[in-house]
């Protein structure tokens, strides 16, 4: 449970993702084409500092005012393509891209 609600089908699997990068508190985690936010709500519901980026600016926006409403404020959104990500790949310990169809992971060794 996300709060006081059921999670939904693409909340647990983002939740299932985020466990199986092994996140917590002190780590860093970037959600990849975020869309509405499911893994950056289960990257910060793990303790772990969470960044999100979309390629669409309007999903961005939702994202944003949904992880606004839930009370993660501290989630910095970016407008961003997946092939070109302008973040610095050493800081992060995950990055987590969440489809339909597929979950990929890419983890930082170590």
């Amino acid at each position: 449970m996300v709060g006081r609600r059921p999670l939904g089908l693409g909340e647990a699997v983002a939740a299932q993702l985020v466990g199986a990068c092994g996140l917590g508190p002190g780590m860093r985690a970037l959600d990849v084409a975020a869309g509405t936010g499911n893994v950056a709500l289960a990257i910060a519901a793990s303790g772990a500092s969470a960044e999100a980026c979309d390629l669409t600016p309007a999903l961005v926006a939702v994202g944003e005012a949904r992880c606004d409403a839930q009370g993660e404020r501290e989630i910095p959104w970016t407008v961003a393509d997946a092939e070109d990500l302008p973040f610095a790949g050493g800081a992060l310990r995950c990055r987590a891209y969440e489809a339909q169809y597929a979950r990929v992971v890419a983890r930082k060794p170590g």
